[in-house]
C-alpha cells in the first residue's frame, strides 16, 4: 500500500493534516470519508480538526486549497486552516517568506501575508450581510456562524446549548457553527466555538473569530481591530469600511506553525 507523506500544522490550537497534491484523486467519496475519519481520530489516528490538500493552481495563485472536516466530508472555508496552508506554502518555498500572495478556495480568491511576530494573515473576500435567525445573530464568513454573548467557562452548559441550535429545524440539514463570546482582559474578547463537521468545541475558529468581530462592530459598537482570545491562543481581526461596504478589507491574523511530519498508509 502506498505511503502518503503529510505534515501537521496548528493555528491557535486548530490543527490540520496537510497533504501536497491531489492524494484523493480517483477515490470514491466513501473511501475518502472513511480515510479522513480514521486519520483525524485522536485515539486511533494522527488526530486533527480537518485535512487540507495543497493543489496546483494557475497563475497568479500560488496554490488551490482543498479542505475536509474531521467527519470526512468536504468543508466550507476554514480560516485557521487557510492560514496553516499559507504557512505550508512559505515553508516549502512555494512563495517568498516576506511576500503577500494569493491562493484560491472554491470560487474565491484569498490573499495571505506574513505578519509581525511570525504570524500569518488572511484577507477574506466580502462576507454576507449579518441577519437575525430565530432571534440570534447570524453571519456567513465563508462558513455559517451564530454569535451569542454568553459566559464561556461552563463548557457542558454551552455544549447543550450549541447542540440544540446546531440540530434545530432551521440548521439540522447543513449545520451551523455556534460562537459564545464575553469581554475578557486588556480589550480582548473571550471566544469558544462549537464547529459543525467536528461536532465539538475546537481550540480556535478563524471564520468564527471574523463572525464575532462583525458582531462586535455591528451590535456592540466596538472598534477595529478585534482581539479574540480562544482556548488555543489569540486571533486578531481587522474590519474595514463597515456593513455598508461588506466590512472590506477583512484580515484574520494569528499563529500558524508546523508540528510534525510523517507518513500514513493511503486509503484502502
Amino acid at each position: 500500500m502506498a505511503q502518503l507523506k503529510f505534515q501537521k500544522y496548528q493555528g491557535a490550537g486548530n490543527d490540520f493534516v496537510i497533504f501536497r497534491g491531489n492524494v484523493f484523486e480517483n477515490l470514491s467519496p466513501s473511501h475518502i470519508e472513511n480515510f479522513i475519519k480514521n486519520l483525524c481520530h485522536r485515539r486511533f489516528g494522527v488526530g486533527a480538526d480537518g485535512v487540507i490538500t495543497i493543489l496546483e493552481a494557475s497563475s497568479p495563485h500560488v496554490f488551490k486549497m482543498g479542505f475536509y472536516n474531521s467527519d470526512g466530508l468536504p468543508g466550507s472555508f476554514c480560516g485557521n486552516g487557510a492560514r496553516c496552508a499559507a504557512r505550508f506554502a512559505i515553508d516549502h518555498g512555494m512563495t517568498g517568506p516576506d511576500e503577500t500572495f494569493s491562493f484560491s478556495f472554491g470560487d474565491n480568491t484569498y490573499l495571505a501575508r506574513p505578519d509581525m511576530n511570525d504570524q500569518i494573515g488572511i484577507k477574506f473576500p466580502n462576507v454576507g450581510k449579518p441577519t437575525e435567525m430565530d432571534g440570534m445573530f447570524f453571519v456567513d464568513t465563508g462558513s455559517p456562524h451564530i454569535v451569542l454573548e454568553n459566559p464561556v467557562d461552563d463548557k457542558n452548559a454551552l455544549r447543550i446549548k450549541a447542540l440544540e441550535i446546531r440540530h434545530s429545524e432551521r440548521f439540522a440539514d447543513n449545520g451551523v457553527n455556534v460562537n459564545f463570546t464575553e469581554p475578557g482582559r486588556n480589550s480582548e474578547w473571550n471566544l469558544v466555538t462549537f464547529e459543525r463537521g467536528v461536532e465539538d468545541f475546537t481550540w480556535a475558529c478563524g471564520t468564527g473569530a471574523v463572525g464575532t468581530a462583525i458582531y462586535l462592530m455591528t451590535q456592540k459598537g466596538e472598534e477595529s481591530p478585534y482581539l479574540l482570545r480562544s482556548p488555543g491562543g489569540l486571533l486578531t481581526v481587522s474590519l474595514g469600511n463597515g456593513p455598508e461596504k461588506n466590512f472590506d478589507p477583512i484580515w484574520l491574523s494569528g499563529p500558524a506553525v508546523s508540528v510534525f511530519e510523517g507518513s500514513v498508509d493511503g486509503p484502502r
